[in-house]
């Protein structure tokens, strides 16, 4: 878990908000509820109720839209979540054998088909512009083989953790983790 949110990851503010103005904020699940009252008041001053649920179903990760205890059917599934603001898709594959999550994995692909991996951050001649952009790529680099080994532990993507500096590939992530299980869910009522 990191301190502070960085204004990027939380686009409704992000032309408002700075790192500054909300120290000691945590991504942890009982912060959240604090956190949208911070954004809130941060963002929309005149006070938006609106604008505050909007924050904490940024932040919540739709959890409310996928149903954890229905039974999973076997196979492997696959989604691909919807673009981010620069194109790029989280794209996963899910093994269920016996009604349980056994392999998962996840890669974030750019707008142009390259898979976000080692060379993510640098330029297109495979240079380091600038070594703080480089590590805050690799880092949601990382996070994706992090989100698919806890989906593996725990089977339910409301429950996967947000790795810090990897929360818009957390959001890409539980969005196709809840498709592709909601098309295993959906076979399982099938048979």
């Amino acid at each position: 878990m990191r301190d502070i949110w960085h204004p990027k990851e939380v686009s409704l503010c992000a032309d408002t908000l700075s790192a500054q103005q909300l120290p000691g904020i945590r991504e942890d699940r009982p912060n959240r509820r604090y956190l949208t009252q911070r954004m809130t008041n941060q963002c929309f001053p005149k006070g938006a109720a609106a604008a505050g649920a909007a924050v904490l179903l940024l932040l919540s990760g739709c959890a409310a839209d996928f149903d954890a205890t229905r039974p999973l059917a076997d196979g492997v599934f696959q989604a691909i979540s919807k673009t981010d603001e620069d194109g790029a898709v989280g794209q996963l594959s899910v093994t269920v054998s016996g009604g349980v999550v056994t392999n998962a994995s996840f890669t974030m692909v750019q707008r142009d088909g390259t898979v976000k991996g080692d060379n993510y951050g640098k330029n297109s001649d495979g240079t380091v512009v600038s070594a703080e952009y480089y590590q805050k790529a690799q880092v949601a680099v990382r996070a994706c083989e992090v989100y698919a080994r806890q989906l593996v532990a725990v089977g339910d993507p409301g429950e996967v953790d947000v790795v810090a500096g990897a929360t818009w590939a957390h959001g890409q992530f539980v969005e196709a983790a809840k498709m592709a299980l909601r098309e295993s869910q959906d076979k399982a009522a099938n048979k």
